[in-house]
């Protein structure tokens, strides 16, 4: 039985969706968005390991999935001269927007990423949380990516972006959408499912219902995906259940019919971190040059769901 109430829409009932090592999760009836059932405190503990486990991810990255996140800033087209960036990783995006002149800002979690985004790029703004930041300072623009699926409590952390947003600002976020067709072909063995903190998916309809419970207005929503990211999430899902049925029947099995055994999550693996190189190379390519990317957008099945959220009345 689901005990946890949707975290985009706060329907409950929602229904098993699946199982993979020591994680149960579920699918809102309502908005059809995707969440582990887990209580806060015990994903305050699954935080912590993941923090553990990662002080190498910006050297990883560095040369792999974080440079693409310099070209986002030039397409996402959010105005104004003050930038706030949570979750800044290597701090690619931070530096591209310094570079165009624009004030950054960053809340990183991890102190091992504070220290590379000071070292590589001379920016010592970017702090461990929210409320260090300097008090009454708002933002123009206000970006998280690949950030929400680590959030427990998402209608507080957006209520927090929103008293950090100055009256014009808009807020950009990016995350995994749960309606692509990777998930509702291959259930559990999404990769993001992998992921030891990763809780929570939305669907188009939870993002909405989300923001506007935080207080906020939705600019727009839309799908998109990386050139060749479909195929390549289906082949990462056939190479892990393959791996994982090679292994024997010692190890617990992703189930989308019982929940799983007791036991502790799975630790991020050498091996995760070159699928991140994967990613990079592919993202060199236009994504207009890739008619799987076009299509997936065009369905709502993309690999990724972005909005841009406001204050209500903006523009108005």
């Amino acid at each position: 039985m689901i005990t946890r109430e949707c975290p985009f829409c706060d329907a409950c009932g929602a229904r098993y969706y699946g199982s993979r090592d020591a994680a149960v999760w579920a699918r809102c009836h309502t908005c059809r968005s995707i969440f582990r059932d887990i209580s806060a405190a015990d994903f305050e503990d699954l935080h912590k390991q993941a923090e553990d486990g990662s002080t190498l991810i910006p050297r990883a990255v560095e040369v792999s999935g974080n440079q693409p996140r310099a070209e986002l800033w030039r397409t996402i087209g959010l105005a104004g001269s003050t930038v706030l960036e949570i979750g800044p990783g290597s701090g690619h995006l931070l530096a591209a927007a310094r570079d165009a002149g624009r004030q950054v800002w960053g809340v990183e979690t991890n102190p091992a990423h504070r220290a590379h985004i000071a070292s590589a790029w001379g920016i010592r703004t970017v702090h461990p949380a929210l409320s260090d930041l300097p008090p009454g300072q708002t933002f123009d623009a206000i970006v998280a990516i690949n950030v929400l699926e680590h959030i427990h409590d998402i209608q507080g952390f957006l209520q927090a972006l929103r008293t950090r947003l100055s009256p014009n600002g808009a807020i950009f976020i990016s995350t995994p959408n749960s309606s692509c067709i990777v998930p509702r072909v291959v259930g559990p063995w999404w990769s993001m499912f992998k992921e030891v903190d990763h809780v929570a998916f939305p669907s188009a309809v939870g993002m909405s219902a989300v923001a506007a419970a935080a207080g906020l207005a939705v600019g727009r929503v839309w799908t998109s995906e990386l050139p060749l990211e479909t195929p390549i999430g289906f082949a990462v899902a056939a190479r892990d259940y393959l791996r994982r049925r090679r292994q024997g029947a010692h190890h617990r099995d992703a189930s989308p019919g019982r929940p799983p055994a007791a036991g502790p999550p799975a630790v991020r693996s050498a091996h995760q971190l070159a699928d991140r190189g994967v990613v990079g190379r592919v993202n060199r390519f236009k994504p207009g040059w890739e008619p799987s990317a076009r299509l997936m957008a065009w369905l709502g099945r993309a690999a990724t769901i972005k909005a841009v959220l406001t204050h209500p009345g903006q523009g108005a």
